[in-house]
């Protein structure tokens, strides 16, 4: 777990210099990953590390097609899910969007336009129903650098959650 921690970190302070998450650390978790399951339980950590990667993939997509996560931050829990399989994947996955909702909030407050934003939502919510169709949840007047966050915090802070067994 310490290894998967110290690719975490490493993603998440690359992510705060360039709101990028670079594939090369994606890469190099997904073989640890593997690497980890497969000394500790053979193939049976195999086929557990494919299936947190699997799981990840399928719980998030619906937020990448609304951009509301980037492919960076998928792939990030994903390599969470290859050193800890689906199960506590999918725990690491809820602290994290719970944690980044938070983080959200306290930048919203912090940069005064929380009421412009939940307007946005709300707006955003009203044309999905009445069109029935959804389209990105993006106002395109702001740039990810100005109104994002970096996820991978969330991530990371979800991972130390779920390792220390805090919740």
């Amino acid at each position: 777990m310490i290894v998967l921690l110290i690719i975490i970190s490493i993603a998440a302070a690359t992510d705060i210099l360039t709101f990028k998450v670079k594939n090369i650390i994606i890469i190099f978790g997904i073989i640890s990953g593997y690497y980890f399951q497969f000394v500790d339980y053979g193939m049976k950590g195999v086929l557990n590390a494919t299936a947190g990667i699997v799981s990840s993939i399928l719980c998030l997509w619906l937020l990448f097609c609304f951009h509301a996560l980037g492919a960076g931050d998928i792939k990030l829990l994903s390599v969470v899910g290859c050193f800890v399989g689906p199960l506590l994947a999918l725990e690491c996955i809820l602290y994290a969007i719970l944690i980044g909702g938070v983080m959200s909030l306290g930048k919203m407050l912090y940069e005064g336009n929380l009421v412009q934003r939940y307007q946005y939502l709300f707006q955003y919510l009203r044309n999905a129903v009445r069109n029935r169709c959804c389209e990105p949840y993006q106002d395109g007047t702001h740039q990810k650098k100005e109104y994002g966050i970096h996820f991978s915090m969330a991530v990371l802070i979800s991972v130390v959650i779920c390792w220390e067994g805090i919740c």
